[in-house]
């Protein structure tokens, strides 16, 4: 595994385990795939919570439009990783 898997697989835990705390939701049921529409609690207000979250734990700041696409693991890690490369 390339050092920029690892990365991401460490990322993707990250988020995983975010979404789980913030949605008061098990670990197990936020896969590495999961997405807005398929946790029942990640609604409009959970989504705000999880966009809150993330700016916290990652010392970065969304755009609106980076906000509203975020709805689900990967889109989260793909906007996580241009913040992280842009500094």
């Amino acid at each position: 595994m390339s050092s920029t898997q690892a990365a991401d697989c460490d990322m993707v835990g990250r988020v995983r385990e975010l979404l789980a705390r913030t949605l008061e939701v098990p670990l197990e049921s936020v896969p590495a795939d999961a997405a807005q529409e398929s946790l029942e609690r990640w609604d409009s207000l959970g989504h705000l919570n999880v966009v809150m979250e993330l700016e916290a734990a990652f010392g970065v700041s969304f755009s609106t439009d980076e906000a509203v696409g975020m709805r689900s693991v990967a889109g989260i890690v793909e906007v996580l990783k241009r913040h992280v490369q842009d500094g």
